[in-house]
């Protein structure tokens, strides 16, 4: 398959001849530990498996905004009526599966009853650093292209760090060549252009302990940075970095074609040709026919309209036949709508493919979480740092304190949520945090196990001292984690 046409620019020809993507390649190495010496060798071996992987990733950019092939249709007969629909349904699969994605905001929730106050610092610096809006600019990508990434960068302006989602077609890491295969660089593209307008490519370079440039096979600057690991992470969709819709690319090619021949047979309909039986006209006599819509005749000579009308029952069987295929390979719920049931919510469910696309997106969390905690890692270490200039004496909040929270919607069926959780704090073989957990109440059940506890205790502590001291009728209010007399 031939890229070239997107590194020269030349997209027209590159959508209409390139027709399937089979995910983005990793980029290994038998280097163990990049240095001085050895980056030069490591980048340049790297570029040729990242640019395959940055051209594909712009088609699967360029598709997914609606430039497909279907708009290069050429026609040789009646090249007239020639429709060209694009039914963009890639934008559809991206939007969707971000969306159920990230349902709401991604929390880091405290695993235990330590830190707490310290996961919540950790949550405003993220907040403040619009993490929430460069997540969905990392899903959009990775659902694009079958991965992304971010960089994490130290700060001196009042913050810890700093995160920012980077273009897969500008941003790679190398893996070393192990089994557990850890990252050893991660590289970021930049192209500038001098007083001549002559073009210079620059190559950042990270290790888990310097920042290069590079430009002209030569390191031009070096510094160290405190992170302790490479802080370009990947953030890849699946397995293989496909992307959400790259698998049913010849599907979705499919769907715009029959659309468009469904408008050209409606246009051809309208516009049939004349049969002409025992008269020949010249090419001015027909002009004429065409302008003015009526001709005079010859006694004896006969025409007539050759129609045959395109069914369009038939046509959108195979529509829909090709639009579920492309629904269920991608896991999206159907949308049939067509009839009122009796069925409970959880049979729709079932039914219309929602459990497919919990599951999922199930998978594409897993994946995600594991570079969120590379990151993390990194995020930690200098938030510590930031955080022991301020708090003195302060327990360092690790890696094990924190957990990632993706809320997947859990004030539906609050009701049955409710049962659930009461059902559990009845059972004296559940902890009552698992209790808050397994229900899916909340999105924060650490939270709110706490929150509980400290109610609860509360009200074991006044019953007490109501029993000890006969103090039976003084009635009281839990406010803001103090018992308050009501005085009347």
């Amino acid at each position: 398959m031939d890229y070239h046409d997107f590194a020269t620019g030349d997209i027209a020809h590159a959508l209409s001849s390139v027709n399937l993507t089979y995910g983005r390649t990793p980029i290994t190495t038998d280097v163990q530990e990049i240095t001085d010496e050895n980056l030069i060798y490591v980048l340049n071996k790297a570029l040729s498996t990242f640019e395959q992987n940055a051209n594909e990733s712009d088609y699967l950019y360029q598709y997914y905004k609606g430039k497909q092939p279907i708009i290069y249709r050429q026609k040789t007969e009646r090249p007239e009526i020639t429709n060209i629909v694009v039914e963009n349904r890639a934008y559809e699969i991206v939007t969707f599966k971000t969306g159920r994605f990230l349902y709401k905001d991604i929390q880091y929730t405290n695993r235990s009853e330590v830190n707490v106050e310290e996961v919540n610092e950790l949550n405003r610096i993220m907040y403040a650093d619009g993490k929430a809006g460069k997540d969905r600019v990392i899903a959009d990508w990775f659902h694009i292209a079958g991965h992304s990434y971010r960089l994490i960068t130290t700060a001196s302006d009042g913050f810890p760090f700093h995160t920012y989602p980077v273009d897969p077609r500008r941003g790679f890491v190398v893996y070393a060549d192990t089994v557990d295969m850890p990252p050893v660089l991660g590289v970021y593209k930049t192209v500038q252009e001098d007083a001549k307008q002559l073009k210079h490519t620059i190559y950042t370079c990270y290790t888990n302990r310097y920042v290069y440039k590079v430009e002209n096979q030569m390191i031009t600057s070096k510094q160290g940075h405190i992170l302790g690991d490479v802080p370009l992470v990947e953030y890849p969709a699946n397995f293989a970095r496909l992307g959400s819709f790259e698998v049913v690319i010849s599907l979705l090619n499919a769907l715009n074609t029959a659309q468009s021949n469904r408008l050209d047979g409606v246009e051809q309909f309208i516009q049939a040709l004349l049969v002409f039986k025992g008269l020949a006209l010249g090419d001015g006599d027909i002009a004429d026919l065409r302008r003015e819509g009526a001709i005079c005749l010859p006694k004896d000579s006969d025409m007539d309209y050759l129609t045959n009308e395109l069914n369009q029952e038939q046509t959108q069987t195979l529509v829909d036949d090709l639009y579920q295929a492309v629904l269920t390979i991608c896991g999206m719920p159907n949308r049939n709508g067509k009839s009122s049931t009796s069925d409970n919510k959880g049979a729709v469910v079932l039914r219309d493919g929602w459990s497919a696309a919990a599951t999922a997106v199930k998978e594409t969390k897993q994946y995600f979480e594991a570079s969120e905690r590379r990151m993390l890692r990194m995020a930690l270490r200098a938030f510590n740092l930031f955080r022991d200039a301020k708090v003195p004496n302060r327990v360092p909040l690790t890696l094990d304190d924190v957990d990632i929270h993706f809320d997947e919607g859990e004030y539906e069926n609050t009701l049955e949520k409710a049962q659930v959780l009461q059902m559990l704090l009845n059972n004296d073989w559940v902890h009552p945090r698992k209790a808050y957990e397994f229900s899916n109440i909340t999105s924060d059940p650490e939270e709110a196990y706490l929150a509980g506890k400290e109610y609860h205790d509360a009200v074991q502590e006044q019953e007490l001292d109501m029993l000890e001291n006969g103090n039976a009728h003084t009635e009281q209010t839990f406010v803001s984690g103090h018992w308050r007399a009501n005085n009347g």
